[in-house]
């Protein structure tokens, strides 16, 4: 498990690429019971990386400041 993002309360891990190998797929994790808390992944109808929350997940706005941080450096990234 490759770290690529963390806080106190989040780690944004790499899961892998896609069959494809045009994007990669991240796993959002609780650091504290390691419970998934959602999937960052390439969305093709909109073009861009995109957060996909599990059910029922409960994010703090520090939590949801470092998915967002993520999201804006890998789409800018994969533009580049």
């Amino acid at each position: 498990m490759e770290i690529v993002k963390q806080n106190e309360h989040i780690n944004i891990i790499f899961t892998g690429d896609t069959p494809s190998g045009k994007t990669s797929v991240y796993t959002v994790l609780s650091r504290s019971r390691g419970q998934v808390l959602g999937i960052i992944s390439w969305f093709s109808p909109w073009r861009q990386y995109c957060f996909a929350p599990a059910n029922n997940i409960v994010c703090s706005s520090s939590c949801l400041d470092l998915v967002v941080e993520f999201l804006k450096e890998i789409n800018k990234a994969h533009k580049s």
